[in-house]
């Protein structure tokens, strides 16, 4: 009977994935440059002092990780090109804990994983500033391997335990909404701020949910997609405009003032148009902000001219702050869903079309998850 038992205990680990079966092979996304991204097996790491070695879950495909295949990879803090493994908005199952890991995680735990690590000795990282460490490494970068892969290792300070009830596909979420909150945190909104948010792909639609979430009425999307209008409308946008680039944002701003009779106090400016920033600042109050939200890698061409003569502040946000805990605390309470944004998932054998599905879908689904882990959810 004890036997038994214990075979049908073991069966059941190696079911759910807590356990690496002989023979596994850590498959990973590797860019090299410029529109060359290769599947290739490379080493399972091994986990040092305060490292996890974890099993990847889901990835979900990020604007950064978009901006590395097409635009080249990053280059190391020492100005090198070498080749990486992209991916970094990630959930996984602990497979082995490091030295002094052992009393926080235990094998089987699902986590969350937070992709920027710092130094937390700094004057930033005092300051509860991790993302403006001068140490900073982030995942799927040069300087740090990314979770595109079957395996890595992460410090554990960098992991949060996920309950049972939430999805390993939910918690990829994670990265993407702690920006939205800190973007939100930026803007120092109230229940009361109207705001703007031009473009409803991924960033757009965190957006949203974040003001939701933060109790805001007045919230209006700007965007030339119908297909994301209604998915903006779905989430709780009051108002949404259809709005072509190029178009003239004066027409915007007739109409917002029409609706609530005022302009926006905050405008976030997600980049999903090419004049995008000129359209922020048009469509804000004087007095107000405009929050760029995500990264623009190409240089930008526009008029400063309400911004100096409106008095209009502009404000960068780099990823997610101090903001990760609290998203994870919002996926935990189940009040976002990834299959509510109805993702396309693709598995990791699959993962160069997943590029492809995220950079000629515009105007679709912007949400791409790679299954790196199909996870037993019964």
């Amino acid at each position: 009977m004890f036997k038994r038992t214990i075979k049908a205990f073991n069966m059941f680990i190696r079911r759910k994935g807590y356990k690496m079966e002989a023979g596994e092979i850590n498959l990973s996304v590797v860019v090299h440059r410029s529109n060359d991204v290769t599947l290739e097996v490379r080493p399972i790491p091994t986990p040092r002092e305060n490292e996890l070695l974890i099993r990847v879950g889901y990835v979900c495909l990020s604007d950064l990780d978009l901006q590395y295949v097409t635009l080249g990879p990053s280059l190391t803090k020492q100005g090198y090109a070498v080749p990486y493994v992209l991916g970094n908005q990630a959930t996984g199952i602990v497979l082995r804990a490091g030295v002094g890991v052992q009393d926080n995680f235990q094998e089987g735990d699902r986590v969350v994983i937070e992709p920027g690590v710092a130094c937390h000795k700094c004057e930033y990282c005092q300051q509860g500033r991790f993302n403006l460490c001068p140490h900073y490494s982030y995942m799927g970068t040069a300087d740090r391997p990314g979770a595109l892969c079957r395996f890595i290792t992460h410090p554990m300070k960098n992991c949060f335990k996920l309950p049972q009830h939430i999805g390993l596909d939910d918690g990829s979420l994670c990265t993407r909404l702690a920006s939205a909150i800190h973007a939100c945190k930026r803007a120092g909104l109230d229940k009361n701020s109207v705001v703007a948010i031009i473009g409803s792909g991924f960033s757009g639609i965190t957006l949203v949910m974040t003001c939701k979430l933060l109790g805001l009425k007045n919230i209006f999307v700007v965007e030339f997609s119908e297909y994301r209008l209604g998915l903006a409308r779905h989430y709780g946008a009051e108002y949404v405009l259809k709005f072509k680039p190029n178009g003239d944002p004066h027409y915007l701003k007739e109409i917002i003032e029409e609706i609530v009779g005022r302009l926006p106090d905050v405008t976030f400016d997600t980049g999903e148009t090419g004049d995008s920033l000129d359209v922020a600042t048009t469509i804000t109050r004087s007095a107000g902000q405009v929050i760029i939200v995500g990264p623009r890698p190409h240089r930008i061409m526009t008029s400063l001219h309400h911004v100096t003569f409106r008095e209009i502040d502009i404000r960068g946000v780099f990823n997610a702050g101090q903001c990760f805990q609290e998203a994870t605390q919002y996926i935990k309470a189940g009040l976002i869903r990834v299959k509510d944004l109805r993702p396309t998932i693709v598995p990791l054998e699959h993962a160069l079309e997943a590029f492809n599905n995220a950079r000629v879908n515009i105007g679709g689904n912007s949400v791409v998850l790679v299954e790196c882990f199909k996870e037993d959810k019964q």
